[in-house]
């Protein structure tokens, strides 16, 4: 919203100088053109300058943004029991693979065991934090915090995940 406000006037000092300034209509242009490029890179170099300042310096929080329930998910083919929370492996990476719902629709979705953090709770659900900044000035300029991810929380059942030492020695 700031930066359109300060683009609006920015456009408006250029068509004021191409009008008041520039007789030739040649030289108002190309003249206008530059002045116009100009202030918008030096514009476009302070907001980057401002941004991260705001991000080196000013007091950031995660807040929960998201929470979705958690159904079971069940594998009859490779897993007996029940169980919500599954493991796999795409692209070298390890995934957590789950059913969300949400009203009457259900959906499966991954996460990356980097993204997220188990915690045991009776209640299986998911949460998605994000970090936004403390200060309400810097929050509306900039809105949440751009240069981090978001983090998730699973809450699983207690027993949800089977604990298995195999030491071969052979």
């Amino acid at each position: 919203m700031i930066y359109a406000l300060i683009g609006i006037a920015c456009l408006g000092l250029w068509i004021y100088y191409l009008i008041e300034e520039c007789a030739d209509f040649l030289e108002g242009i190309v003249i206008g053109s530059l002045t116009l490029v100009a202030t918008v890179l030096i514009a476009g170099l302070l907001c980057m300058a401002s941004l991260g300042l705001a991000t080196l310096f000013a007091k950031t929080s995660y807040v929960k943004t998201y929470q979705t329930e958690v159904i079971s998910l069940q594998d009859k083919s490779s897993y007996s029991g029940k169980f919500f929370l599954g493991s796999g492996n795409i692209n070298g990476s390890s995934q957590y693979t789950f059913i969300t719902k949400n009203d009457n629709e259900m959906k499966v979705q991954q996460l990356g065991v980097n993204e997220a953090s188990l915690i045991y709770s009776d209640e299986p659900k998911i949460e998605r934090y994000e970090k936004f900044f403390d200060s309400k000035i810097i929050k509306l300029l900039f809105g949440k915090q751009p240069f981090h991810s978001p983090t998730f929380k699973i809450y699983i059942p207690e027993g949800t995940i089977k604990e298995n030492y195999n030491v071969d020695l052979q």
